[in-house]
């Protein structure tokens, strides 16, 4: 690090602009925190907004400070903290979270494709994307789908029956509890 240099650039900076760039960061994680809330509405329907604006700044916070966005686990884990909800539950709606964000991303890009006009994805960068796109965009169906068959009885009936080899009754209990909360996590798709 060049401290002169750095020292330098930060007396240039404009207050006005970093103020800007928190309050927009600040309702980003405001949006953020209301569209988890929306994804926990059946799994907590009282569940305060500052709780979750306060778990999501966390998890945002230590993001910036952790490898492989370790963050994403810590803000279930503020949550499960004050209240009364499994963590793994918790846990299963940011993967649910998740998956939306990657369902509106591949529906975007499909978009995107039939948009352009063919001599743009014909060759170069954009070939792959024109071939790998609708691909993608099926297997994120599929899984959609998939995890929406989860929460049928069936699904329950066919983990039991994959349990049912494993001697140890508190193994089963245990997988078959994760699997409910998997379940119930994954109910707001």
């Amino acid at each position: 690090l060049h401290w002169r240099e750095l020292g330098h650039v930060l007396t240039e900076v404009q207050l006005r602009w970093v103020a800007a760039a928190v309050v927009v960061m600040l309702l980003q994680y405001l949006f953020l925190a209301i569209r988890w809330g929306i994804l926990l509405k059946h799994v907590d329907p009282g569940i305060d907004l500052r709780l979750l604006w306060s778990a999501t700044a966390v998890m945002w916070g230590f993001n910036t400070l952790l490898p492989l966005r370790a963050g994403n686990f810590l803000r279930p884990a503020v949550v499960a903290r004050e209240r009364d909800v499994p963590y793994t539950t918790l846990l299963f709606t940011t993967i649910a979270e998740y998956v939306c964000d990657t369902f509106g991303i591949l529906l975007m890009l499909m978009w995107m494709i039939a948009l352009l006009p063919p001599e743009r994805y014909e060759s170069g960068f954009m070939a792959p994307v024109k071939l790998w796109g609708p691909r993608v965009g099926l297997l994120a169906l599929i899984s959609l789908a998939l995890i929406v068959l989860l929460s049928t009885r069936q699904a329950r009936t066919f983990v039991q029956g994959l349990l049912r080899p494993i001697p140890s009754l508190n193994v089963k209990r245990y997988v078959l509890a994760t699997f409910d909360q998997l379940v119930e996590g994954m109910a707001a798709i």
